[in-house]
């Protein structure tokens, strides 16, 4: 029986069996015996962000319903600058669980738990979830299937001989470190920039030619209307090394399927 309540209706897929271990907590089994990593955010910040994570349903049944936006946590976005890009569902109520499909599975598999009670086990879950409530501050880009990644891991590195702790000045959502376990040489001066920069161009010759983008707004899932996949696509055809290879096509729900040595 599946230890998740309630989905039997709304998903045949097989069901996990065995919630084994989760990444809802502050730490991590593996990570709980070791030392903690010197961070730059302030106490009350951590504190902040645990307890959110702990406020979070440790089973939340699932109710046959029509996802909407109201089944989303109710946060302010900015108060989560700085934090880890693939915690930001936790601290939204969501759920991520290692679990076994079956008994006699050995490996095992992750999937996500919506505010709501909805099962997410695939990318294409997480898609459907986020276009049906109109999601504007959860991207594919903060869910992880990964078994090797666990949220609440912990490593212990050597003090480096310099260190900064982010190179953007709060340009970015996320601290860019720089670190320097060689020398003391540090990095030159330099203005960071968020946007591309064309050194060299006048803003009015900006064209299609040195930026490619799209207008896709179902999160760049369809190759063949993406200017941005086709883009990867046509650099990886020329740089083939032999047409008998079937080489990769570039990403899929923006994780790269294999190399590719265009770029």
């Amino acid at each position: 029986k599946d230890v998740l309540d309630g989905e039997d209706t709304q998903e045949p897929k097989a069901k996990s069996q065995h919630a084994v271990t989760d990444d809802n907590s502050g730490n991590s089994v593996e990570g709980s015996h070791s030392k903690k990593e010197k961070t730059e955010k302030s106490d009350s910040e951590s504190e902040e962000a645990l307890s959110e994570i702990q406020r979070v349903p440790l089973n939340p049944r699932y109710r046959i319903h029509k996802c909407s936006s109201a089944c989303l946590s109710n946060r302010a976005v900015s108060s989560y600058k700085g934090e880890n890009p693939l915690k930001i569902p936790i601290l939204f109520h969501f759920q991520r669980r290692h679990a076994k499909a079956d008994c006699l599975s050995k490996s095992l598999d992750v999937h996500y738990k919506a505010p709501c009670g909805r099962s997410l086990r695939s990318f294409q879950d997480v898609q459907n979830y986020l276009l049906e409530t109109k999601c504007d501050f959860l991207f594919i880009d903060h869910f992880s299937f990964n078994t090797y990644v666990l949220l609440g891991r912990n490593t212990v590195n050597p003090e480096p001989l310099v260190f900064d702790h982010d190179i953007s000045n709060g340009a970015e959502s996320v601290p860019i470190s720089f670190c320097n376990d060689i020398d003391r040489a540090r990095l030159p001066y330099f203005k960071y920039r968020r946007a591309s920069w064309p050194r060299g161009y006048y803003l009015n010759n900006l064209s299609s030619t040195f930026l490619d983008s799209c207008d896709c707004t179902d999160g760049c899932i369809d190759r063949s209307k993406c200017a941005c996949l086709q883009l990867t696509a046509r650099g990886c055809r020329k740089v083939s090394v032999s047409p008998n290879i079937k080489m990769s096509r570039g990403y899929s729900y923006k994780r790269l399927e294999g190399p590719v040595p265009s770029g």
